[in-house]
């Protein structure tokens, strides 16, 4: 929680007020206190926050270095009481309005867009967290211009869109013709699906002669860094119509991603259809593939045909792992080869408890580079995790739970942590709570 300053002001409003001096010491200012994580939580502090958007739209050019436009956005997204959200809501949101249109209206300037470009789209977060009949015009305007049409932030806003479903509705009816193309377009169909499946509209607006194409087109494209569209694509079967049904569900039953194959089923599942139970049942005892298989099956309401190996607890343990791995910020595919490297139960000093615990040898041969392999070990039973760079399937078990028990400690802050992650140290620890070990 921020601290007052001695005068009786929060580190936001003296920040603010030190700022007014100028436009470059009021964005150093507010870098400052994005840094120290700053939470908005009074009337007065969102009071500063409006004068210094005032003094922000009528002082500061909108262009210069010196813009501080982001970090007031930022401050937006740090409200933390419900006082402090109502007033940025009644009081901040227009302002930021007028901010944001300034900037939006010179996109079309030279060098504008790359300057501009992903601060307007984190606005239109915010606008989404708000959702005034303002706020929610500009994110239909944006995406038919279209604005920054490939940004990431685009799933963000209608991610948020759908925590409030009249307006995710609102925005999935406004701009169903003509269909958001490229990025937007994704992010636009994920939306569609979410409330389709929550039964919130009635009609896909991909089902349609423009929407089946596009749909058409990303189960056509087998390459691997865009079957995220292929996923997409085949969550929206079980809301369109026969023919057009039958014959997407053929095309993502054989796609050669298996996610998309396993979104395939999990829509034939849905549809009532035999080959999507008998597809997840066996996705479900392949430990790469089980944690999704076997969510879709509960989520069916088809728990009971799980298949018993899903309870052995070497199992779970292995399909925990590679879902890890398969995570876009690992190594992002499943690994060549999975195995048991060890397992015990230790007195865990972390979490301060005897527990179960796992290490698994995984080799890793990347799709876009057969000729690199690489070879190393991750652990789960605490912190499901692989220390690339130290695992070494060189090391004994006993190392290696040396080295991931040191890092848990220095991520906790624990009490025992030491000053540096190494072998003897953790090692020494280990000891300590495990007689022989």
């Amino acid at each position: 929680m921020d601290q007052e300053t001695p005068n009786g002001t929060s580190p936001i409003q003296g920040a603010i007020q030190r700022g007014l001096q100028s436009e470059s010491v009021l964005r150093e200012e507010l870098r400052r206190l994005s840094t120290q994580n700053s939470e908005v939580r009074t009337v007065e502090e969102v009071d500063a926050i409006c004068a210094g958007l005032h003094f922000l739209i009528q002082e500061c050019s909108p262009l210069s270095k010196a813009d501080c436009f982001h970090e007031f956005v930022f401050l937006f997204q740090s409200a933390e009481t419900e006082a402090a959200h109502t007033a940025l809501r009644e009081s901040g949101i227009p302002l930021l309005l007028e901010a944001y249109d300034i900037r939006y209206a010179m996109l079309d300037s030279p060098n504008s867009r790359e300057r501009l470009g992903d601060d307007l789209l984190f606005a239109l977060k915010i606008f989404a967290i708000y959702h005034t009949d303002e706020s929610i015009d500009r994110i239909i305007k944006a995406a038919r211009r279209p604005m920054e049409k490939d940004g990431y932030l685009w799933h963000v806003v209608f991610s948020v869109l759908e925590r409030s479903p009249q307006w995710a509705v609102h925005v999935c009816e406004s701009l169903c013709d003509p269909l958001p193309d490229e990025f937007i377009g994704i992010a636009y169909l994920d939306m569609a699906n979410t409330l389709s499946r929550g039964r919130l509209i009635e009609h896909h607006p991909f089902d349609c002669v423009a929407g089946l194409a596009r749909l058409e087109e990303f189960l056509a494209d087998t390459r691997r860094e865009h079957s995220s569209r292929g996923v997409s694509a085949a969550a929206s079967i079980p809301f369109l119509n026969e023919p057009n049904r039958s014959a997407l569900l053929g095309v993502a039953l054989h796609h050669p991603d298996s996610h998309v194959q396993i979104e395939a089923a999990w829509a034939a599942s849905m549809l009532g259809r035999r080959e999507g139970d008998e597809f997840l049942i066996r996705a479900a005892a392949d430990p790469h593939r089980s944690d999704l298989a076997c969510r879709y099956l509960t989520e069916l309401g088809k728990a009971s045909i799980i298949p018993a190996v899903t309870n052995d607890p070497d199992f779970a343990a292995m399909a925990k792992m590679s879902q890890w791995l398969q995570h876009p910020c690992e190594l992002g595919e499943v690994p060549v080869s999975l195995e048991l490297f060890d397992k015990r139960v230790l007195y865990w000093p972390p979490t301060e408890d005897y527990r179960p615990v796992w290490l698994f040898k995984y080799v890793h041969v990347p799709q876009d580079d057969r000729s690199k392999r690489a070879v190393g070990v991750g652990m789960v039973g605490s912190i499901t995790f692989a220390l690339f760079s130290e695992n070494s399937a060189d090391l004994t078990p006993e190392d290696i739970y040396a080295l991931h028990c040191c890092w848990e400690l220095m991520q906790e802050e624990h009490e025992e942590a030491p000053e540096q992650r190494t072998v003897e140290n953790g090692r020494r620890i280990l000891r300590k709570h495990n007689k022989g070990f």
